[in-house]
Protein backbone atom coordinates (compact mmCIF):
# COMPACT_ATOMS: atom_id res chain seq x y z
CA UNK A 1 0.00 0.00 0.00
CA UNK A 2 1.14 3.09 -0.99
CA UNK A 3 0.27 6.84 0.02
CA UNK A 4 0.21 9.70 -2.18
CA UNK A 5 1.52 13.11 -0.51
CA UNK A 6 0.69 15.06 -3.59
CA UNK A 7 -2.34 16.52 -2.02
CA UNK A 8 -0.31 16.93 1.29
CA UNK A 9 2.56 19.50 -0.39
CA UNK A 10 1.98 22.94 -0.51
CA UNK A 11 2.94 24.69 -4.02
CA UNK A 12 2.86 28.10 -5.12
CA UNK A 13 -0.23 28.38 -6.53
CA UNK A 14 -1.89 26.86 -3.66
CA UNK A 15 -0.48 29.30 -1.51
CA UNK A 16 -1.21 31.94 -3.29
CA UNK A 17 -4.82 30.78 -3.97
CA UNK A 18 -5.39 30.55 -0.03
CA UNK A 19 -3.50 33.41 0.66
CA UNK A 20 -5.99 35.80 -1.47
CA UNK A 21 -9.01 34.10 -0.59
CA UNK A 22 -7.81 35.17 3.26
CA UNK A 23 -7.25 38.26 2.59
CA UNK A 24 -10.47 39.25 0.65
CA UNK A 25 -12.05 37.59 3.38
CA UNK A 26 -10.20 39.80 5.97
CA UNK A 27 -10.83 42.73 3.49
CA UNK A 28 -15.02 42.84 3.28
CA UNK A 29 -15.24 41.75 7.22
CA UNK A 30 -13.69 45.06 7.93
CA UNK A 31 -16.05 46.78 6.44
CA UNK A 32 -19.04 45.24 7.88
CA UNK A 33 -21.12 47.34 10.13
CA UNK A 34 -21.02 47.32 13.78
CA UNK A 35 -24.45 45.74 14.85
CA UNK A 36 -24.13 45.85 18.61
CA UNK A 37 -23.86 49.73 18.45
CA UNK A 38 -26.31 51.68 20.70
CA UNK A 39 -29.03 52.90 18.85
CA UNK A 40 -29.99 54.71 21.68
CA UNK A 41 -28.45 56.68 24.76
CA UNK A 42 -29.74 57.71 27.98
CA UNK A 43 -28.52 60.24 30.23
CA UNK A 44 -29.73 60.73 33.61
CA UNK A 45 -29.17 63.97 35.09
CA UNK A 46 -30.03 65.73 38.31
CA UNK A 47 -28.94 69.48 37.16
CA UNK A 48 -31.29 71.55 38.69
CA UNK A 49 -30.06 74.93 37.18
CA UNK A 50 -31.57 75.74 33.94
CA UNK A 51 -28.29 76.48 31.95
CA UNK A 52 -26.55 73.49 32.54
CA UNK A 53 -30.23 71.66 31.08
CA UNK A 54 -29.78 73.75 28.01
CA UNK A 55 -26.13 73.16 27.74
CA UNK A 56 -26.49 69.39 28.51
CA UNK A 57 -29.22 69.02 25.84
CA UNK A 58 -27.07 71.08 23.46
CA UNK A 59 -24.60 69.11 23.48
CA UNK A 60 -27.07 65.89 23.36
CA UNK A 61 -28.18 67.32 20.12
CA UNK A 62 -24.80 68.30 18.61
CA UNK A 63 -23.75 64.70 19.02
CA UNK A 64 -26.78 63.17 17.80
CA UNK A 65 -26.18 64.86 14.61
CA UNK A 66 -22.63 63.97 14.54
CA UNK A 67 -23.17 59.92 15.32
CA UNK A 68 -26.70 59.47 14.45
CA UNK A 69 -27.42 57.59 18.08
CA UNK A 70 -30.35 59.58 19.80
CA UNK A 71 -29.56 60.86 23.19
CA UNK A 72 -32.05 61.04 25.52
CA UNK A 73 -31.56 63.02 28.90
CA UNK A 74 -33.78 62.01 32.43
CA UNK A 75 -33.69 65.06 34.69
CA UNK A 76 -34.05 63.79 38.02
CA UNK A 77 -35.68 67.02 39.82
CA UNK A 78 -35.35 67.58 43.42
CA UNK A 79 -36.16 69.86 45.78
CA UNK A 80 -33.67 72.34 47.44
CA UNK A 81 -33.48 71.56 51.18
Amino acid sequence: MTTDFSALTTTRRRFLKGTGAALAASATGLCLPALAQAQEITIISNLSNVEQRQILQRLASEYEAKSGTKIVINNMDHEAH
